[in-house]
């Protein structure tokens, strides 16, 4: 293994005056990402530090391209505005957007007592770097569109997805501590050679006040009453979330009937139900915003989610927080914590057999369906946003305090799950669980 170089020039970036100001109003903290919205888990996630943050008494800086309204709107906000212009490719976009943000964030640095940044987001260093998703293991996925169909699209995906190797690491490597947002994730980072002591997991929270039980409107999608019905929320626009898989299953299971939340537009999987012949027990929803999935979630009896590489999956808490029993997979990085008994959680996401005979358990087993419901139920009570975000903070106090290098004292959802002590240093993996 390359280790790369010990992490001496990672150490957090020097201040004019650190927390001069910090005894009156909180800490400036800088948080560069392209986009500061609620349309993706990412995005998501910034926007809830931010505003737990600014809640404590704390100032944001807010380095992106795009920020929700009401969050730009607050007062304790200031947004510096990136443009990626209207350059021909992804690639060249992101450039763009990290060389101005390098370049704004050093006109801004002696003025903030911490920088935190997404992977790759600019040039230069980062006191903390939240890491959402890692392009090296989705280079060597099996499922990168590359190795799935060769065509000048996909030679594209994986030019965009090399490069991106090399630019996230750059980006790790100048990061004074890195947060993974699941165990497998950082087990990821590990791997690529950094210190475990500077890899952090923090795990995705839920809003507990949208994502509810509560009664279903199954008419508002057209979907039919009294049948057992399936969802599954994802993009559909390429293979990665594995609603292949999914429909395949569902074509051995009889008498079940599955709804997509995702747009289907430009998407070949409407077409594949058809040829499959579950195009009249396959609902296409299309996009929705979350309120809408959430109405869409307890409209539905159970949620199927195998996605093939997914470093958190936000989408599982989503679902089980609103009482739905949960069918997914180990190569989802959020399965570990519904582990080993609140959910159904596949070896192989590629294991149609395996999926089907899932959706059959549940299809004629109400009581087992009620209990991983309930056990779910329970899982996404303990990992809210409140605990998610307490963490981020607390991390980020320790660094703009220069406190010595320890490990965190989270809030541990798994703990609050589990009802005992729980060690995550020790803890198994996660079981996969036959159905």
């Amino acid at each position: 293994m390359n280790h790369v170089e010990p992490m001496a020039h990672a150490e957090p970036m020097p201040h004019a005056e650190p927390m001069a100001h910090a005894e009156h109003c909180g800490l400036n903290i800088g948080m560069v990402s392209f986009a500061f919205h609620r349309a993706n888990g990412q995005g998501l996630v910034n926007c809830e530090i931010a505003a737990a943050a600014l809640a404590r008494g704390h100032r944001v800086t807010l380095f992106c391209e795009e920020a929700d309204p009401a969050l730009a709107a607050h007062p304790g906000v200031e947004v510096v505005r990136l443009k990626a212009w209207k350059l021909p490719t992804q690639l060249l976009r992101d450039q763009a957007l990290a060389l101005q943000a390098t370049a704004a964030v050093a006109r801004r640095r002696r003025r903030l007592d911490l920088v935190v940044t997404n992977g790759f987001c600019m040039w230069g260093r980062s006191d903390v770097n939240a890491v959402h998703f890692l392009h090296r293991t989705w280079t060597r996925s099996p499922n990168h569109p590359w190795r799935l169909k060769r065509s000048p699209d996909s030679a594209y995906r994986w030019l965009y997805s090399q490069a991106n190797c090399l630019f996230e690491r750059h980006a790790l490597a100048r990061s004074g501590r890195i947060v993974a947002v699941s165990d497998p994730l950082r087990d990821e980072v590990i791997g690529m050679g950094f210190p475990p002591d500077r890899v952090v997991t923090i795990h995705n929270g839920v809003d507990l006040s949208r994502f509810r039980p509560g009664p279903g409107d199954r008419a508002r999608f057209g979907l039919p009453e009294g049948v057992p019905t399936g969802i599954f929320v994802g993009d559909i626009q390429t293979s990665r979330k594995n609603l292949d898989s999914v429909l395949k299953a569902l074509a051995v299971t009889p008498g079940v009937h599955l709804a997509v939340v995702g747009k289907a537009e430009g998407s070949a999987f409407p077409a594949m139900a058809e040829r499959l012949g579950v195009g009249d027990r396959c609902h296409f929803l299309g996009f929705m915003r979350p309120d809408g999935v959430a109405a869409a979630f307890r409209s539905a009896d159970f949620f199927i989610f195998p996605s093939r590489y997914e470093t958190s999956g936000l989408v599982l808490l989503e679902a089980a927080a609103t009482g739905l029993p949960v069918i997914t997979a180990a190569s989802v990085g959020a399965a570990g914590i519904f582990a080993p008994d609140a959910a159904l959680i596949s070896p192989d996401p590629e294991d149609v057999a395996w999926l089907a005979r899932a959706m059959a358990r549940l299809r004629d087993d109400p009581d087992l369906a009620r209990s991983l419901g309930r056990a779910a139920l329970e899982v996404a009570g303990c990992q809210t946003w409140d605990v998610a975000t307490t963490n981020y903070l607390a991390l980020f106090d320790r660094i703009a305090r220069r406190e010595p290098e320890a490990a965190l004292d989270q809030v541990d959802p798994m703990r609050c799950a589990m009802g005992a002590t729980y060690d995550r240093q020790h803890a198994s993996p996660a079981p996969c669980i036959e159905p």
